[in-house]
């Protein structure tokens, strides 16, 4: 339910720029295609960005009026508990993703410090 309303929130919220997401790509390339949009996005003039955020035929608007769309046929989500005992498989391979995605994390971090230095 609270997404729901959080995405009713959003369309309302006249300031609230909309980034197209394709599914159809796997995670790392719709990752990647996002941050390129969002740093589009960036380096827009501030006229630029009041266009693409308020004009009639931008991503950000079709993105709008897509989600829209999406928002009449979306399901209340029910979560699922679970239970993660030490020692059982599901435990190993929730610890295994949390590990690697701590390393991707500090991984980004050391090149966006090697980028920034010798960017200087």
């Amino acid at each position: 339910r609270y997404a729901k309303k959080q995405m009713a929130w959003f369309r309302k919220d006249q300031d609230f720029m909309f980034v197209p997401v394709s599914l159809e790509l796997d995670k790392t390339e719709r990752v990647n295609a996002v941050a390129k949009e969002i740093i589009r996005y960036c380096r827009l003039s501030n006229a630029e960005y009041e266009r693409e955020l308020r004009g009639e035929e931008t991503k950000s608007t079709e993105c709008r009026k897509e989600n829209e769309l999406q928002g009449k046929n979306m399901k209340f989500y029910q979560f699922e508990r679970h239970i993660l005992k030490q020692g059982s498989e599901s435990y190993a391979d929730a610890l295994a993703e949390g590990i690697e995605c701590r390393r991707r994390i500090r991984m980004s971090k050391k090149k966006r410090t090697i980028e920034e230095t010798l960017s200087t």
